[in-house]
This record gives structure tokens, C-alpha cells and sequence, in this order.
């Protein structure tokens, strides 16, 4: 009996787990930059929940439960249980920035179910629910058509020149780790020409996320850690800087790598500036689909 209840529990986990089908992943802006006439966009994914909820229906029926809290701090807590054959249950936690006393009582609502969007996600992310192949990735730079600027000069009304897709994704600090003995472009080229403009630094044993211990050695931020330098200076070397152009002779792999990577992590979080704040609601909500 033990191995048949085990087995259904087993089943019922990885109906929950399976990936969700591509036409279902949704996508949000985060950081842009220009290159000549070009714009360049880092997209993340994400899954309305609406879909976190059919896919417990269909496999759970009524053997599931959310319920949500609210701290003194404004987060929002969300508890998902899932009650599994044998009585068993499993349940994890999420969490969501609800309203707080700094909030405007016009806005108080649509903070508090914001939050509760975010908690609930949060809790089906713990749970594995809809897979985790999409979590901790985003795209790398993508081309994108712009039709009006913001008041800053950034991308207000925009689309993806190709269409988003799963094969696009990469996961933040996977995509290279200095290989033991390993040198940067800058290192070899210390060594072949001798003083040069870029100085050595040595990568070996360092992954493209530790951006505390990255040194940049160009321009006004020499010196300092990748950790140190702001996103604007970041996104203007991007479009600027030889040693992040792949078409250089200059091209350091890694220095590009890391440089995306942190971008990519500065990126998580904010809000996305492109789209207006009731549409961007909407979509959070999973009452509204993005506009591309």
C-alpha cells in the first residue's frame, strides 16, 4: 500500500513540476540600452497566475489551499498546502511587498493585490509548480523596435524585433565560470604586448557573478568592482567599450559575460519603467497579457 501511496504522490508532483507550455510564458522588460540606431532590451519570464492556479485545479481538484498573512512591515505572506494521497501535506511559503504607510490611499488596493500576486507566485516557485526551468534566467540583449522615447530617452512604446522564446533564456552566473588557469583577453594581450592600456587581471577560479571581486580597468571607474559601478556606466560600456564588442580584437569573454550578468541581476526587481503603471498592474494581476 506504503509503495502504491508513494507512487500517486510521486505522479501528482510531477504533473504539478512539468514545464508550462511555451505559448503560456509571459515577459518582462528590464534594462535597454542603444547602440547606434539600435536598441537593445534583457527580457525575464514569468507566468501570470491564473496558470499557477489551472494547473492545481486540474491536478489537485479542491486538495489545495492559499492562504495570506500581512507582517507589521507591509509584506504579505502567502501559504500554499497541498494535501497529497495518504493525508500527506506539503506546503511552502511565498512572499509580496503589500501597501504601506507610505502608500497613497488612492493606490492602497492595487498595492495590496499586487502583493498577493507576488506572494502567491512566490509560494508556486518554492512548490515547483509550472517548473523551475524559468527561474533565476532572462534573455540575453535582444534587438528591439522602438516607436516613441520616454522623457528620459528610454524605450516608452517598443516590441522585440524577433519573437521570445525559451531557446533565448540563459541563467544568471551560468554562463561562464573561469576555467582553473584560464587568463582574460586583457591578460594575454599584457603578456604580447607588454604595458598596454588594459592591465592584467587574472580570472582564474572567478564565475561572472562575483561581482564584488571583478575588477573593471577602463575609463573614470578604473579600479573598482563590477559590484561598484552604476547601471548607466554599465549600459553606456556595453554599447562603447572594444573589450565587451564581440568584433573586436580586444573582446574579453569573460569581462562581456560578467558585465551582462550584472545587468541582468540589476535588472530583477524593478519595476519595468517602459510600461504604464495601470497596464503593468493589469499584467501583474494576470488580467492583462503584455502588449507584444
Amino acid at each position: 500500500m506504503d509503495d502504491k501511496i508513494n507512487a500517486a504522490r510521486k505522479t501528482i508532483l510531477a504533473a504539478l513540476q512539468a514545464p508550462i507550455n511555451e505559448e503560456h510564458l509571459s515577459w518582462k522588460p528590464g534594462v535597454s540600452f542603444q547602440k547606434n540606431t539600435q536598441w537593445f532590451m534583457i527580457f525575464h519570464p514569468y507566468i501570470n497566475k491564473e496558470f499557477f492556479e489551472q494547473r492545481l485545479d486540474e491536478v489537485l481538484g479542491s486538495q489545495w489551499t492559499a492562504e495570506y498573512e500581512k507582517d507589521n512591515i507591509g509584506m504579505i505572506h502567502c501559504y500554499i498546502t497541498l494535501t497529497l494521497p495518504g493525508e500527506v501535506q506539503v506546503k511552502r511559503q511565498g512572499i509580496g511587498q503589500g501597501a504601506t504607510k507610505e502608500t497613497k490611499p488612492q493606490d492602497i488596493l492595487d498595492e495590496e493585490k499586487g502583493g498577493r500576486t507576488s506572494a502567491f507566485r512566490d509560494a508556486c516557485r518554492a512548490l515547483g509548480i509550472c517548473g523551475r526551468d524559468i527561474v533565476n534566467t532572462s534573455t540575453d540583449w535582444v534587438e528591439i523596435v522602438v516607436d516613441k522615447l520616454n522623457s528620459n530617452n528610454k524605450p516608452q512604446y517598443y516590441k522585440p524585433a524577433v519573437q521570445l522564446n525559451r531557446s533565448m533564456l540563459r541563467h544568471s552566473g551560468a554562463c561562464v565560470v573561469a576555467a582553473a588557469g584560464a587568463k582574460s583577453v586583457a591578460h594575454k594581450q599584457v603578456e604580447k604586448h607588454g604595458s598596454t592600456a588594459v592591465e592584467a587581471q587574472s580570472t582564474t577560479g572567478l564565475a561572472v557573478t562575483d561581482f564584488d571581486k571583478i575588477i573593471w580597468q577602463l575609463g573614470k571607474h578604473k579600479g573598482k568592482s563590477l559590484l561598484e559601478l552604476p547601471q548607466s556606466y554599465l549600459e553606456w560600456a556595453i554599447a562603447n567599450a572594444s573589450q565587451l564588442d564581440e568584433k573586436s580584437s580586444k573582446f574579453d569573454q569573460f569581462m562581456h559575460d560578467a558585465v551582462h550578468a550584472r545587468l541582468s541581476d540589476m535588472s530583477k526587481g524593478q519595476e519595468p519603467e517602459p510600461l504604464p503603471d495601470d497596464v503593468m498592474q493589469k499584467i501583474f494581476d494576470g488580467t492583462e497579457e503584455t502588449p507584444f
